[in-house]
């Protein structure tokens, strides 16, 4: 089975429609920002040399036709675990979609995929900067607090795209406020 079939089978899931499920709002109609706390667990192999920080990190999405599209940045401090190897700080940059289907009017399921960036900066090496490709897909349950706040539980697994790849699980909270786009915004997203 290829590496990549369940990357292809969440987005598929995602992508599907089941009967009864209403309308997805209209595009850029509202725009939510958040902080998500985080702690990633990663591949055994990685695991042996590199401990990863819980993280603070920053998201914002808005409805795009049928689902969510969200920029999330998530800075993560990679601790050696012996001598050999440097620490270094990551900065994942991820482009996620979503698509949401609402349980009740407070609880809600989503799942979707990422694609992105992870940035590292090692310590005292001569060359310090690398980035590297990163495909991915997360699931979570969202619940809405009150009309402007709702919080969220995410899973999600990316895989860094280097010589020998790289898996990240990660499990995430997060706290979020929406609002209406700014006509501003707006008129820059759908001119």
């Amino acid at each position: 089975m290829s590496k990549y079939a369940s990357t292809i089978y969440i987005l598929l899931l995602s992508m599907y429609t089941p009967i009864g499920v209403s309308g997805q709002d209209t595009a850029f109609e509202t725009l939510t920002l958040g902080l998500n706390v985080s702690q990633s667990t990663t591949d055994e192999l990685f695991q042996k040399f590199w401990r990863p920080s819980r993280t603070l990190g920053f998201t914002a999405y808005t409805p795009f036709y049928f689902g969510t599209i969200q920029v999330e940045v998530r800075p993560t401090y990679f601790s050696s675990r012996d001598q050999t190897q440097k620490d270094f700080v990551s900065v994942f940059a991820l482009l996620r979609w979503n698509y949401h289907f609402s349980f009740t009017n407070s609880l809600s399921w989503y799942g979707g995929v990422s694609v992105g960036d992870l940035f590292m900066r090692f310590q005292d090496e001569i060359n310090p900067n690398e980035s590297e490709f990163v495909l991915g897909y997360q699931i979570g349950l969202g619940f809405q607090i009150n009309s402007h706040i709702s919080s969220c539980l995410q899973f999600s697994q990316e895989q860094v795209k280097t010589y020998h790849p790289i898996k990240l699980k990660d499990i995430s909270i997060g706290l979020h406020y929406s609002f209406q786009t700014p006509s501003l915004i707006l008129k820059f997203l759908d001119p």
